[in-house]
């Protein structure tokens, strides 16, 4: 019996171990998609041409005019800047109260904006023009930003 048990060890103790697995590899890389490759905000009408294709979210430099009655224009900050209308249905809170931060009591507020090229709803609904869906409100722009972000 004890020769049994221990035969049952050592059988048990040589048995084939798995082979050990290869180790994973990255993905060989792949060549940028042309659609990534942001061109610069100016001169504008490159840069809007490329915006209009976009599908994802961008971040945006954008000049505001706010007074007490509300947004009063909204511009691009490009050469030549370009006048947009922004649709601020996606956001929980209004616009204006979210300049407050970056922007408190001033009436020209220049922000990073976060959204995506277009209104919110349908196209027939859209004013003419350009279109900004906004998202959030990011962050003062500081400077002159010469190119739009990705998140």
């Amino acid at each position: 019996m004890l020769i049994l048990l221990l035969w049952g060890c050592q059988v048990s103790g040589s048995t084939d171990t798995p082979a050990p697995t290869p180790a994973l590899t990255d993905p060989a890389p792949t060549a940028p998609d042309p659609q990534v490759t942001m061109p610069p905000l100016s001169p504008s009408g490159p840069f809007l041409q490329w915006l209009s294709s976009q599908e994802s979210t961008l971040l945006l430099p954008f000049e505001i005019e706010v007074n007490p009655l509300g947004i009063q224009s909204a511009t691009l900050m490009a050469e030549p800047p370009v006048a947009f209308s922004l649709d601020t249905g996606a956001m929980g809170i209004t616009l204006e109260s979210r300049l407050q931060d970056p922007c408190p009591g001033e009436s020209l507020c220049r922000v990073w904006l976060k959204g995506r090229y277009g209104p919110l709803v349908g196209a027939g609904l859209a004013p003419s023009g350009h279109s900004f869906t906004v998202y959030q409100v990011i962050e003062a722009v500081d400077g002159t930003p010469r190119q739009a972000r990705r998140e």
